[in-house]
């Protein structure tokens, strides 16, 4: 049945009614509505309310694209349950995935705002999680967490607080010093005012701030001149 026949006037005088509205087993929360003998639509029954959608109901053309839009929605609220199951995503990266997958980037923010607004996403906590993880594994100053949150599509100014706080947490001038430590044998034979622009490099390239590398600088230092 094509839209067209379900709207308005049949020709004979008739008018399309909504003729049932039920409940769908396996999602309480969910109704399907219809028209005639076909069901035109699957709702989550807060929307068939908002709409005011009722069996015997005059189902016009303007109703019809309202609920072409809420059911939209719904499956691309479907589709993001099931993406967010599998693994964490942010608002950003969510709402681009949606819209790879057909769905207008209208419905996809809505869609990504009904989520976090239910807790079913955090940016923060996500941000977060991905920040202390990348400081974890490998020696990393909040500059590089911050790039690296940017993206996953973390908002800028929540990517730099949370990459800050993750470095600050994580002791980043420790890390740095280690890091560099490690690479002193390669450097050995170096000059060292060669050293030092080798540790700048490095530091700097895993995104440490200068007053990180400075404080390294200075540690390495003094304990050359105690002796150690």
């Amino acid at each position: 049945m094509s839209r067209g026949s379900l709207f308005e006037d049949k020709g004979d005088g008739d008018v399309a009614t909504v003729s049932d509205i039920k409940a769908v087993a396996r999602d309480p929360n969910m109704r399907r509505v219809y028209v005639g003998r076909r069901a035109v639509a699957t709702l989550r029954a807060s929307d068939v309310a908002a709409l005011e959608i009722r069996i015997g109901g005059v189902w016009t053309a303007a109703l019809g694209a309202k609920v072409e839009r809420e059911a939209a929605a719904a499956k691309a609220r479907k589709q993001a349950m099931k993406m967010i199951a599998r693994r964490a995503y942010s608002r950003g990266q969510l709402a681009e995935a949606l819209e790879r997958k057909g769905y207008e980037a209208e419905i996809a923010r809505r869609v990504v705002d009904e989520l976090a607004a239910d807790r079913w996403i955090d940016d923060e906590a996500y941000a977060r999680g991905v920040a202390v993880a990348i400081g974890s594994r490998k020696a990393a100053g909040a500059r590089l967490m911050e790039a690296k949150l940017a993206g996953r599509k973390i908002e800028s100014e929540l990517a730099e607080r949370v990459a800050r706080e993750a470095a600050s947490e994580l002791g980043t001038v420790d890390a740095a010093e280690e890091l560099v430590r490690r690479q002193m044998k390669v450097w050995a034979r170096l000059k060292p005012v060669a050293i030092r622009r080798r540790i700048e490099g490095l530091l700097s390239r895993r995104g440490f701030d200068e007053d990180v590398i400075e404080a390294v600088l200075s540690r390495l230092n003094d304990r050359d001149e105690g002796g150690e």
